[in-house]
């Protein structure tokens, strides 16, 4: 199926080019994607209706308050399970300056929110990720790398985690590839699921245990070079394996 969301690429650091990628991300979900990929994911614009009646997922890319307050509910008594500090709902997420840079997917089953992250894609105004990791992130755009972060990712516990977890990164392969030529992916985990990321993604360790003031719990920041997500979504590395009873399988991200 084709893909023309009518975005223009640019590499530029200039101001003009910082519009544009805002421009191109507050954009894409008017345009219905409309996308059937290989695990029967369906990205689709915010004006998309909530409720199907069949059991696949569909991965909807949040800009209705609707859709975000079901993301923020989920991510909310996922965190409050573990203990973490979540921000208020309808907040402008991160902040004002940072807002267009950052897309939240929700995976729907039915209707029924089982998933979501949010995409934060690199400006001048940084990631989320360099309050406690600067350092490690300055790495990347050292080399001239175009960097993201994953963050307020959600799980739904028993709503079979290895079906949303593949229509999550399947969504977010396709922003990180199409729109906004992303190289490197960020994530802060908790120390105890940073095996669990390792072993499943192939994500490495970049630095060392701090604690994420965000979410008032430790963390560990970890990177993945986006084309090695790829490589195991097509299928290329056969140890991209989800055990359904392994408790990491609804690892949060702060």
């Amino acid at each position: 199926m084709g893909f023309s969301p009518g975005y223009v690429t640019q590499t530029d650091e200039s101001e003009e080019a910082d519009e544009i990628r805002a421009t191109n991300l507050a954009g894409f979900p008017e345009d219905r994607v409309g996308l059937s990929n290989r695990h029967g994911v369906r990205l689709v614009g915010a004006g998309d209706p909530l409720e199907h009646d069949d059991q696949d997922i569909r991965v909807v890319a949040a800009r209705s308050d609707e859709q975000r307050i079901l993301a923020w509910r989920l991510v909310a008594r996922r965190y409050a399970w573990r203990g973490y500090a979540c921000s208020q709902a309808l907040s402008p997420f991160p902040d004002r300056e940072r807002e267009a840079y950052y897309t939240t997917l929700l995976a729907l089953r039915g209707g029924t929110p089982v998933g979501t992250v949010t995409l934060g894609v690199d400006s001048r105004a940084g990631l989320l990720a360099d309050e406690i990791n600067r350092r490690e992130v300055d790495l990347v755009r050292g080399q001239r790398g175009r960097a993201c972060e994953l963050v307020r990712l959600a799980i739904e516990d028993g709503a079979g985690s290895k079906c949303i977890w593949l229509a999550l990164l399947e969504a977010l392969n396709l922003l990180c590839r199409r729109i906004h030529d992303i190289t490197d992916l960020f994530i802060e985990v908790n120390p105890r699921h940073v095996a669990f990321y390792h072993r499943v993604f192939g994500f490495q360790v970049m630095g060392p245990e701090r604690r994420c003031p965000r979410v008032g719990a430790p963390s560990v920041l970890l990177r993945l070079k986006r084309e090695e997500l790829e490589l195991k979504l097509a299928g290329a590395d056969p140890n991209l394996h989800l055990d359904e009873r392994d408790e990491s399988a609804q690892a949060l991200a702060a």
